[in-house]
């Protein structure tokens, strides 16, 4: 499901928002504190609060107008057939119609068929609160044939329901238990959902308080799921190992783990003492990777989540479950900057009334005032001075450091995470995705910098493409000298001393020993196929083998085969940490690489804005 538009009329600080149109993908609303943000994000909730509209004029209880909430929304016939499979199953309702448009019953069998059969229906409706939603476009009144659609010993049946005075159909009751079931509001304050009494998992509850009974449940019934959210959490959040779920007190109780050893259950937290922010992650990750199309709306995710972690989460569901549609409010410039591909709307109050506008992202004026708004400079959002995009959240991490070993000391220089992984992994479509991106980021950036320059590595294109796509961009693109960035952090006493140090708290090993082993491993990969080597094995350490090596995939099985599978490789920790230890043990080893980014920022200081990609 998704929502293609809403309105609020004399709701909270609204006497009118007009029609909002959404982005089917990300969408933020920022804005200052008190100015509107949750109650735009409230109204979203399964029943909309009872909050009406006061200002100087009227503000007497018997005098107020009561709030609407109109929604236009998209949803699918299968979709459709879901709800009234759950509603029949556990209110033993169908769906009653009572509609002049079908005067007979093979007529409405035929438009009911018709609508669980399609791909994308559309439905505008009409809300007030406490109540659920009702066709936007009311039909004349009058007295007109209704009939029941149900569910029955395997398939759809019409039923006559008799005459009635119902002139609208009762589609939209069946989408507001769509609505209900598939719209999550995360609201910025809410009680910790750590624990809770012994129940079967059904569906997360509004205040996520049945948390801990779905954790159970997909621990045990779906494990690899479970494993793949909690290593998401420890993307997110840097001092958090493992995850698990246990009985405690007659209760399920969701323990925290510092790390990914659960040795013993002493050594773990309950989520009940880890903070808010931990527990609200983990809700909308478990949401994000259980639902099929669903709505997430996030209330102020910058009220309970550090910066570096709100960004990371974004990432992550932007990247990973780009099925749903995103909604979510804040005064953050670290969280606006990350919303990559957003709608973004600007959220204003003036005494009394509240009034929202997209911001148009070509308008320089309207971006100072956003961001003047929010307490931040246009450089704290957009780094409009000088940028270097780059595809991920470890070039993110990285390419600041190796700045600072270059000497450099610029302070308006900011590094970007730009592309979703796989963009660019079919090499036929490789040279139109180039210049579709170049025209996207042409038109978003224009009003902030006067020109976009791209990077690239060079797999799989000959000097002839290279000189193709360079004349094709008008000198735009640059090349990275070897595969990917993992190909310069093939150094085996940096990696042995990564591994020992991830491993410290499960098991103590040798720097020596486990170094050796990493460069017996590597000697044995430089005669791999796999790992891009030439008919001749080189010796790890040489220069060519080194500028076609994939040394992402090569890191990925050597962490495996050295800790016999005990650690498995994390690009966005453990090539950080290898590029931490090179620079401040051997820092010679990563010159080229160095030197690299030091160009790259000479070029974006001349050029005022850089765009670096990663391919593999």
């Amino acid at each position: 499901m998704r929502v293609k538009r809403f309105r609020l009329e004399s709701y909270g600080p609204f006497s009118d928002s007009s029609w909002i149109e959404l982005s089917p993908t990300m969408n933020i609303f920022v804005g200052e504190n008190n100015a509107g943000k949750s109650a735009v994000l409230r109204s979203f909730l399964g029943y909309l609060p009872a909050v009406p509209h006061r200002d100087a004029v009227e503000w007497r209880k018997q005098y107020l107008r009561v709030p609407k909430h109109s929604a236009e929304i998209e949803f699918s016939g299968t979709e459709l057939d879901w709800t009234l499979r759950k509603m029949q199953e556990s209110e033993g309702l169908g769906w009653l119609s009572a509609s002049p448009l079908y005067t007979t019953q093979t007529e409405f069998k035929r438009f009911a068929h018709g609508k669980l059969e399609a791909s994308h229906l559309e439905q505008s409706l009409v809300r007030s609160p406490g109540g659920n939603f009702e066709d936007l476009i009311k039909f004349p009144s009058g007295t007109v044939n209704a009939y029941t659609f149900i569910f029955h010993q395997g398939d759809w049946l019409i039923q006559p329901h008799g005459g009635g005075h119902a002139p609208n159909s009762g589609l939209p009751n069946v989408l507001s238990r769509t609505w209900r079931d598939k719209v999550f509001v995360f609201e910025a304050l809410r009680s910790s959902p750590g624990k809770m009494e012994y129940a079967a998992p059904s569906r997360l509850d509004a205040n996520a308080n049945t948390l801990a009974v779905q954790l159970n449940g997909l621990q045990g019934d779906s494990p690899e799921l479970f494993a793949k959210l909690v290593f998401h959490l420890t993307s997110i959040f840097p001092t958090v190992g493992n995850l698990s779920v246990s009985p405690a007190d007659n209760a399920f109780e969701i323990r925290v783990w510092a790390t990914r050893e659960q040795r013993t259950r002493e050594l773990s937290f309950s989520l009940d003492d880890s903070g808010t922010g931990l527990a609200q992650a983990i809700a909308v990750l478990y949401i994000a990777m259980t639902m099929n199309d669903a709505v997430l709306v996030i209330d102020e995710i910058s009220s309970y989540l550090h910066p570096a972690a709100a960004k990371a989460l974004l990432r992550i569901l932007q990247s990973n479950y780009p099925q749903h549609q995103y909604i979510i409010s804040t005064h953050s410039p670290e969280v606006l900057s990350a919303g990559r591909d957003a709608k973004v709307f600007w959220v204003r109050k003036h005494d009394f009334e509240s009034t929202v506008a997209e911001v148009d992202l070509g308008d320089l004026r309207t971006l100072r005032e956003v961001t003047g708004q929010l307490g931040v400079s246009m450089t704290d959002v957009f780094a409009a001075e000088h940028i270097v995009w780059v595809e991920g959240e470890t070039e993110e991490a990285c390419f600041p450091m190796l700045l600072a070993q270059s000497g450099d000391k610029t302070r308006s220089v900011l590094f970007i995470a730009l592309l979703a992984t796989g963009d660019f992994q079919d090499k036929r479509v490789k040279a139109e995705k180039v210049f579709q991106i170049y025209e996207r980021l042409c038109s978003a950036t224009a009003p902030v910098v006067s020109k976009v320059a791209f990077n690239f590595d060079t797999e799989g294109l000959t000097e002839e493409k290279k000189t193709e796509l360079n004349k094709r961009s008008g000198d735009r693109i640059h090349f990275l000298p070897r595969r990917n960035l993992e190909s310069y952090l093939l150094k085996p006493g940096a990696i042995a001393r990564v591994i020992v140090e991830a491993v410290k708290s499960e098991q103590a090993l040798d720097v020596t020993q486990i170094e050796a082993t990493v460069a017996a491993t590597l000697q044995e990969a430089a005669g791999n196929r796999r790992y891009g080597a030439p008919a001749d094995p080189p010796a790890f350490t040489d220069e060519k083998w080194l500028a076609r090596v994939d040394g992402a995939s090569l890191l990925k099985d050597l962490f495996s085969t050295v800790t016999e599978q005990t650690l498995e490789y994390r690009k966005t920790t453990h090539s950080v940490a290898l590029v931490r230890d090179l620079l401040d043990r051997q820092p010679d080893m990563l010159a080229e690489l160095v030197a690299y980014v030091g160009d790259l920022v000479r070029v974006a200081k001349q050029q005022r804005a850089i765009v670096r990609c990663w391919v593999s």
